[in-house]
């Protein structure tokens, strides 16, 4: 063997090249994935479960402006402006105590409960008020206290009195039998025993009187302290009325809502000197509260149409702030006397429903209606129809601020949302809530009740 082959035959063999697989291999699997999913995506609608709702159907309606505010069997006679207050009137929340303000708590548009703190007063001098009078009912009750043994010591010198009174009875009933003893032995006593004998006796009846002379005085001394205890107990009931009336004075600087109810307007600001005893009411009025489920609306009804106006009358009003959504009333009553400035008669209105966002002095239209049984012989006969867009109220949501939004189903069953103008609201003859759609909706179009916050725009629908 040559070198050149015995250096092959030490050498190790080369390894073959690796083997590699076919692209097809892996290919066609990830083309049918990708296919799989393709499909999946596009017939995901189909797939899915369609969302069930209830619905109804947008309707045309002719008819006039005044009518579109009228109730079922009610026509409108006149409009007049309003606005809306306080019924009967609101109430003030004022000091009872003449002073300064020091703090108010509340601002106007604040809810405010009955009880609750409204303002308070610089109290310093009421403070010492109540101490200056605690003071004088300790000095009242301590005389009381003083006058009490004097009492007794009087009644202790009657009781002396009248046991020394019958201690002289008994010597001027001695002394005198004495006397009279003596008297009768005649010559047989010296007559310096029957002297001393008168003597003893005169001086007994003497010492008698002096005691009886006694009685009227020390009978008066105790009817005087009895009366100084009278004078000193009505002195207590004064003072304790005057301390109270102190702590009142004290207690009524804190000034509360005399409702539960909104502050209307705050009359007064901090260092302002409050005076209930003024000429007017607003003097020390610190804020005027009025109760919101008991407004009133106030019309001004032009003489000319004063004659329709009548108590009881039905009556729609719309407030500017709430121009969807008329409220239902009637007429409470009529002023007696018409303003001839203004050419205009007053009445009031009381509302059958309570809106939280009404306050008052927010003004209104005021629809006047007649009553069901008139309906058909009040119509105007100038008032022009027109074909009005209403739907169910519940298909009207407003998921933004002056945005509200219909709900309604394409041909292809699918939810889509439209962006519309709502106007006034009304209720047919069943009762139900109508909204009328101005703008952004068709009649006939199926729109969708109570649509839930997650559909969206393409969702599948089945009625």
């Amino acid at each position: 063997m040559s070198l050149q082959d015995l250096r092959s035959a030490s050498a190790p063999a080369a390894p073959p090249p690796p083997h590699r697989r076919h692209w097809s291999v892996w290919f066609f699997p990830a083309l049918l994935i990708v296919l799989g999913l393709a499909f999946v995506l596009s017939q995901k609608d189909r797939l899915l479960p369609a969302l069930r709702v209830h619905t109804a159907t947008a309707q045309s309606i002719a008819l006039s402006d005044d009518e579109a505010l009228a109730g079922p069997g009610m026509e409108p006679l006149f409009v007049a402006p309003g606005w809306a207050e306080a019924r009967p009137f609101a109430f003030e929340a004022a000091a009872l105590v003449a002073g300064t303000l020091r703090e108010v708590q509340v601002i106007d548009g604040q809810p405010v409960k009955q009880g609750e703190l409204v303002a308070t007063l610089v109290d310093d001098e009421f403070r010492l008020a109540v101490k200056a009078t605690e003071a004088e009912m300790s000095l009242a009750e301590a005389e009381e206290e003083m006058i009490r043994p004097r009492i007794a010591i009087a009644e202790a010198d009657i009781v002396a009195q009248q046991a020394a009174l019958r201690a002289e009875d008994a010597a001027v009933t001695t002394a005198t039998e004495h006397r009279e003893l003596l008297e009768k032995a005649g010559n047989a006593i010296p007559d310096m025993d029957r002297l001393h004998a008168r003597s003893a006796a005169a001086e007994a009846q003497a010492r008698r009187d002096s005691l009886q002379a006694q009685t009227p005085l020390k009978a008066a001394a105790l009817d005087e302290a009895r009366k100084t205890l009278l004078r000193a107990q009505a002195q207590v009931v004064v003072t304790h009325v005057k301390l109270e009336r102190a702590r009142l004075d004290l207690e009524r600087t804190r000034i509360l809502s005399p409702i539960d109810g909104i502050v209307l307007t705050r009359r007064a600001q901090p260092g302002q000197r409050l005076m209930p005893d003024g000429t007017t009411m607003i003097s020390a009025s610190v804020a005027e509260i009025y109760d919101p489920a008991t407004l009133q609306v106030r019309a001004d009804v032009p003489l000319a149409d004063a004659a329709r106006l009548s108590s009881g009358q039905p009556v729609n009003v719309v407030f500017d702030l709430l121009p969807e959504h008329p409220f239902k009333g009637t007429v409470s009553s009529i002023n007696g006397s018409a303003d001839l400035t203004r050419n205009t008669l007053q009445c009031k209105i009381a509302m059958t429903e309570h809106e939280p966002r009404l306050r008052a002095a927010m003004i209104a239209k005021v629809t006047f209606l007649s009553p069901p049984k008139a309906a058909a012989t009040a119509k105007s006969p100038g008032s022009a129809s027109r074909q009005r867009i209403f739907v169910p109220k519940d298909a009207l949501t407003q998921p933004h601020k002056d945005h509200f939004v219909v709900w309604i189903i394409t041909t292809e069953e699918k939810a889509k949302a439209l962006t519309v103008t709502p106007g006034n609201a009304q209720r047919n003859s069943d009762g139900q809530a109508w909204s009328e759609i101005l703008e952004g909706l068709l009649p006939g179009q199926h729109v969708i009740l109570n649509p839930p916050t997650t559909l969206k725009d393409g969702q599948r629908i089945k009625e």
